[in-house]
C-alpha cells in the first residue's frame, strides 16, 4: 500500500502529508486562492519549458505573465490523449531530469498506450494526497492491510513484515489460488482490504463456492476500477465492511475519494478539476466529463486533460458534514468492463500493460468470443509496427495461459456493446462474462 515509495521518500512525503492535513481545513476562499497561485505557476513554467504549450499559448493569445488562474483556464484548449501522444516529443529531457523525473505508462480507457514523465514533486504529492484519502478511511501506515492489485511480478502472493501488508497479484486470480490464499488471510486478519474491487469480490465468491470461511475486514478501500453501485453492494454484502472509493490516475492530475461521512470529494488542493458539459461549458452542478490539471508535474504538465470519465457534481451550496472545503461528487462513471475466464479457470478483467509493448497503436480492445479464444482489435496510428504485436501476444499468453488462443485484428474502429450504446468497452465478453 504505497509502502515501498513511502519508506524511500518518507521525509518529503511526511511534509506534504502534513500540508494536506492542514489544507483540508482551509476556507473555500483560501483554497481558491491557492488554486489560482498554483495554476499561474504551472502555466508560466509550461510556456517557458515545453514548446508544445508555447506554440499553443501564442496561437490562442494566452500571456503567461497576465494569466489569473481559474477564470482564464477556459482560454486554453483541451488536451486529448491523442494530443498528449504528439506533445511527448516536446518534453525537454534535460529539464525532466532536473525535476527528478521518471517515466510511467498507462493504457488509458481505450487501450491507448501512453508514456508519461512524472516529476519527483508530482510523485510525492500523489502519494501524500492518496495517503490522506486512505486516512479518511481510517488507515495509517503500519496497520495490517491486504492489497489485491496488478503486481505482475511472478508471484501469487507475498507478505511484507515491514509494511505489515499481505499482497495478492490479481493476474493470478482463480478459484485454486483463492483457496490457497484464504487460510493465510484468515490467520493474518488485516483490518483493511485495499485494491481492485472486482478481484476482492471474486476472492469472496470463490471462497463461498468452495465452502470456505473467510476473514471479513472492517474497511475496504477500492481503487483503479469503476466502483459501480452493483459492485459496491456486492462487496458490502459479501464482506459486511464499510466501502471507501478512491478515484485517481497514473497521470497524477486527478483525485477524488470518499470521506468518513460517506461523501466523495474532489482533492482540489492536489489538482484543478473541471466538470464540462457536452457543449464545453463548466457545470456548476450535474453531469459532465472530468477535465483535470495537475498542479505539481512541472516536468510534463497536463493542462485541461480530458480523462474520458464522467462525474455528477453537487452544487457549492451542498456541503458535507465533514466540513472540508472540497466539492462533493455524487458519482463517477469510469470504465466498466466485462471479464475473461480462461480455460484453466483464471479470472481476468485488467489487461492494460501488454499493450504498452505495442508501437503505433491508437486504440485497442480485447474481445472474448469463445471459452478458449480472444481477439484484440487494434486501431493503428501512422507509425504502427505490426511486428510489435508479437511482444503483446507473448505477455498476454503468460497472463491467460497456453490454452487460450489469441488473434489480432487491425480495424478502423472498435466494437460497441450494441448499436445504441455510445460507450466503447476496453474488454468485451461475447460469452456472458459480465457483472453489470
Amino acid at each position: 500500500m504505497l509502502i515501498e515509495s513511502f519508506i524511500q521518500e518518507s521525509p518529503a512525503i511526511a511534509k506534504r502529508l502534513l500540508f494536506y492535513l492542514q489544507s483540508e481545513k482551509w476556507s473555500r476562499r483560501r483554497l481558491s486562492l491557492y488554486q489560482d497561485r498554483m495554476l499561474c505557476r504551472l502555466i508560466l513554467n509550461a510556456y517557458y519549458t515545453v514548446p508544445y504549450y508555447r506554440r499553443l499559448f501564442d496561437k490562442h493569445g494566452v500571456d503567461p505573465w497576465k494569466f489569473r488562474g481559474r477564470c482564464d483556464m477556459v482560454r486554453i484548449p483541451l488536451l486529448s490523449k491523442a494530443d498528449l501522444r504528439n506533445f511527448i516529443t516536446d518534453v525537454p529531457v534535460k529539464l525532466g531530469g532536473r525535476h527528478g523525473s521518471t517515466w510511467a505508462q498507462t493504457s488509458g480507457s481505450t487501450g491507448t498506450p501512453l508514456r508519461l514523465l512524472l516529476s519527483r514533486e508530482s510523485r510525492i504529492n500523489d502519494i501524500a494526497a492518496i495517503l490522506r484519502s486512505y486516512m479518511w478511511a481510517g488507515y495509517v501506515p503500519g496497520k495490517k492491510v491486504f492489497s489485491a492489485k496488478d503486481y505482475f511480478a511472478g508471484w501469487v502472493y507475498r507478505y511484507s513484515m515491514m509494511g505489515r501488508s499481505f499482497d495478492f497479484d490479481v493476474n493470478q486470480l482463480s478459484a485454486d489460488n483463492a483457496t490457497r490464499l484464504w487460510p493465510l488471510l484468515n490467520r493474518h486478519q488485516p483490518r483493511f482490504f485495499h485494491g481492485y474491487p472486482f478481484a476482492l469480490m471474486m476472492l469472496a465468491v470463490f471462497a463461498q463456492e468452495a465452502g470456505l470461511k473467510f476473514h471479513r475486514p472492517q474497511v475496504i478501500i477500492a481503487i483503479s476500477e469503476s466502483l459501480t453501485a452493483t459492485l459496491r453492494d456486492a462487496l458490502s454484502s459479501l464482506y459486511g465492511a464499510r466501502i471507501f472509493n478512491v478515484y485517481s490516475m497514473v497521470e497524477n492530475c486527478v483525485l477524488a475519494s470518499d470521506c468518513n461521512q460517506g461523501s466523495m470529494h474532489l482533492a482540489e488542493d492536489f489538482a484543478y478539476h473541471e466538470i464540462l458539459r457536452d457543449d464545453g461549458t463548466l457545470a456548476e452542478q450535474g453531469c459532465g466529463e472530468i477535465v483535470a490539471t495537475g498542479f505539481y508535474n512541472l516536468a510534463m504538465p497536463l493542462i485541461r486533460y480530458r480523462t474520458s470519465d464522467l462525474a455528477e457534481i453537487l452544487p457549492y451550496s451542498e456541503s458535507c458534514a465533514c466540513r472540508r472545503p472540497f466539492r462533493v461528487v455524487k458519482s463517477i462513471q469510469g470504465r466498466v468492463e466485462d471479464f475473461i475466464r480462461t480455460p484453466a479457470g483464471k479470472t481476468v478483467n485488467l489487461l492494460e500493460r501488454p499493450m504498452n509493448k505495442a508501437q503505433g497503436v491508437l486504440f485497442s480492445q480485447y474481445v472474448q468470443d469463445r471459452a478458449d479464444h480472444i481477439y484484440v482489435n487494434v486501431v493503428p496510428a501512422a507509425d504502427f509496427v505490426k511486428s510489435s504485436l508479437v511482444a503483446v501476444k507473448q505477455e498476454l499468453q503468460e497472463r491467460l495461459g497456453p490454452d487460450m488462443k489469441i488473434d489480432f485484428k487491425v480495424v478502423k474502429e472498435l466494437e460497441r456493446r450494441s448499436l445504441k450504446s455510445p460507450k466503447i468497452p476496453f474488454l468485451l465478453s461475447k460469452i456472458g462474462n459480465t457483472l453489470y
